[in-house]
């Protein structure tokens, strides 16, 4: 969970499989943050070796309404 420069907005999940076993990640909501890259391993089959799905956000750029 980064934004556009890198930068981490939320700690990391890990997930955790039998190799072979397929895995699916989501993206967190952010709040002020939109997702604006999805990666092409979002969606998986757990191997051997660790892997790594990155989610990029952007800033988003309409003030936040409060609802009472």
């Amino acid at each position: 969970y980064e934004d556009t420069e890198g930068n981490q907005l939320a700690e990391p999940t890990i997930l955790n499989g039998k190799a072979g076993l397929p895995y699916e990640s989501e993206a967190k909501e952010l709040s002020g943050w939109t997702v604006t890259q999805t990666p092409a391993n979002a969606k998986g089959i757990f191997g051997d070796t660790a892997q790594e799905v990155v989610y990029v956000y952007e800033r988003s750029d309409a003030a936040p309404v409060t609802v009472r």
